[in-house]
Formats: C-alpha cells, sequence, structure tokens
C-alpha cells in the first residue's frame, strides 16, 4: 500500500502544484474530466460522461443524467466565491480510478471552507459511468447550502 505525500495532513495549505503531475497519472476520460473540473469548465467535465452517467454525494440522492448532473455542477460553482482544489494522490487499475482530494475556499456567503474526500470514478468505452464522491457528509448537509430540483428531474437521462 503506498502512503500519502510525507508530511502531508488535512490541515496544511492545499498546494495544488502537483495537480497536473497527477492528472496525467490518470486514465482516459477521468484525467479529461478533473481537467475541466479543474479548469473550472464544467462543459468539459460533463463532456467525458456516459449520458447515463450517476454520481453520488454522501448527502444527496444519487444524480442520474447528464441533465442532473449539469444541474448539480451549476450549482456547485454558484456556491463558491472561491475554492483551491488539490489532488492528493491517484489510483488506478483503467476502469476503476481513486482520486484523493482537499479544497479550500470561501462560499459565496463569505464563510471560510475546507474538506477532503475520496473519489472513485468507472469508467467504460462510453465515458465515466459511476462517480462515488466520498467526504464528510456532515459538512455537505450542514454547512453547503441545500441542492434542491424537482423530483421530476431526479434520474432524468439526457
Amino acid at each position: 500500500m503506498r502512503a500519502l505525500p510525507h508530511g502531508y495532513t488535512r490541515d496544511e495549505p492545499v498546494d495544488a502544484a502537483h495537480n497536473a503531475e497527477l492528472l496525467a497519472r490518470m486514465p482516459a476520460p477521468v484525467d479529461a474530466f478533473y481537467a475541466g473540473f479543474l479548469a473550472g469548465d464544467n462543459t468539459r467535465a460533463l463532456a467525458v460522461l456516459d449520458p447515463a452517467a450517476v454520481i453520488r454525494f454522501p448527502s444527496y440522492p444519487p444524480l442520474a443524467g447528464l441533465a442532473a448532473i449539469a444541474d448539480y455542477f451549476a450549482f456547485q460553482s454558484a456556491i463558491f466565491a472561491s475554492v483551491e482544489f488539490q489532488i492528493v494522490d491517484v489510483f488506478s487499475d483503467g476502469a476503476v480510478t481513486t482520486v484523493i482530494w482537499r479544497e479550500v475556499g470561501t462560499l459565496a456567503s463569505g464563510a471560510a471552507w475546507r474538506c477532503h474526500g475520496v473519489d472513485t470514478l468507472v469508467s467504460s468505452p462510453s465515458g465515466i459511468t459511476r462517480i462515488e464522491v466520498g467526504g464528510p457528509a456532515w459538512m455537505l448537509r450542514d454547512i453547503l447550502p441545500r441542492f434542491t430540483r424537482s423530483v421530476d428531474r431526479i434520474g432524468e437521462q439526457s
């Protein structure tokens, strides 16, 4: 088992300097998804998802299909005044990729934000089919504004 980078603690300053190096270790299409995410380009990140992709966050029902996922990405973009995202490490067997990450920033409300987690992404020839976002559910539930959308859009395929 590989250890996290020497000296890593979740409270040290976020350092995104090695993101490009870690992106290069990711298989396609995961590298393109994170490159889009890091650039703040939701369209680019969504482009590599399978049309029936599912994303599951710790405190929300699964978001299925590109329309639901696009709505969430737009919502998420609006709740942060600034955010710096660090990829800490990447593990992959090709079809399944795990990304350890952490982020700091400021919410649109002015509140400070610091979070860390582990994403697991499953890929197929049609794109990324599933993303399991791991992180402290209580932070998403208690600190961030709630993502709400009409029930008929949850699970909608695009």
